[in-house]
């Protein structure tokens, strides 16, 4: 039995990956659950429910600004506390972790059983998601936590990191071959899109939060569009979110409305049918996981 442990299936790469395992360990016979700290409403939860695979949620997710920070004060103790019962009750063989250790730095359970999972370099991951995080990961490091990371050279970064031998490669998990199925003509594209057919296209493959840089990406586009007028930008990624009211401000305070394109989710095979000229090094991940070919910025 494996128990999946995530914040929230908001569209991104981590959570794309972990639903993907999710049902392809229940196609090989696992028993397989997913713990989420928030819901979050997104088509992943479609593809877990199509599945048939249980979802439990741990917290409420009130959207007040007094809801917000009841549930940012009482998180750690709610969550493990809830967390530690469902662990008992489940008792699975396995728990693996794709969100911040600094929430379940109570928990008990047998840590030689929890994986935690690498989806972005080791630096970035620990730069990101705070000292607390980092703490905890070393802590449970020292006692028998095993890891997963993506390829040879972060492991060789997490080596230097972290007190522990317990690091494995493991291959970003999505269905490439139902990806590439999914194609779309290349002209028809461009033209729903108001493109033409000869534009110079940039791609920005990332869910909208600040830690992507939507912003200074639409920044430098400005700078392109000088020299290459021709240009046009495509942003993929979820669009229910705060910062996209910043980023149209931005396009429109650049002259950039019709030069910037916002797709929702699960766009980025569109993005690889349009086969842009250049992606951003956040989208790199993305588009290179689906099977399309990268040159950065």
């Amino acid at each position: 039995k494996v128990v999946f442990l995530i914040h929230s299936l908001s569209v991104g790469g981590a959570e794309t990956v972990a639903v993907e395992y999710l049902i392809k360990l229940q196609e090989r016979g696992c028993d397989v659950l997913l713990i989420e700290f928030f819901r979050s409403e997104s088509f992943l939860y479609d593809r877990l429910e199509k599945a048939n695979i249980k979802i439990i949620t741990l917290c409420d997710n009130g959207r007040g600004f007094f809801a917000k920070v009841l549930r940012r004060l009482g998180q750690r103790f709610v969550i493990c506390k809830k967390l530690n019962s469902i662990l008992r009750e489940e008792s699975p063989d396995i728990l693996h972790i794709h969100t911040g250790l600094d929430c379940v730095a109570d928990i008990k359970f047998d840590i030689t059983k929890i994986f935690y999972s690498f989806h972005t370099s080791v630096a970035r991951n620990l730069e990101v998601i705070g000292s607390r995080h980092k703490r905890a990961m070393l802590k449970y490091a020292n006692k028998g936590m095993r890891f997963f990371v993506l390829s040879e050279a972060m492991k060789q970064d997490a080596i230097k990191v972290l007190p522990t031998d317990k690091i494995y490669v493991l291959p970003n998990g999505l269905d490439l071959d139902g990806i590439k199925k999914r194609t779309y003509e290349r002209a028809r594209l461009l033209s729903e899109l108001g493109i033409p057919e000869d534009a110079f296209v940039l791609c920005h493959t990332a869910r909208m939060h600040p830690v992507k840089n939507h912003l200074k990406t639409v920044s430098v586009f400005s700078e392109v569009v000088k020299k290459k007028p021709d240009s046009y930008l495509l942003l993929i990624g979820r669009t229910d979110c705060d910062i996209l009211s910043r980023i149209n401000a931005l396009t429109e305070k650049y002259g950039l409305t019709d030069k910037v394109k916002i797709l929702g989710n699960g766009a980025v095979t569109k993005a690889l049918s349009v086969k842009a000229h250049a992606f951003s090094k956040s989208a790199e991940a993305a588009i290179t996981a689906a099977g399309g070919s990268v040159e950065k910025l």
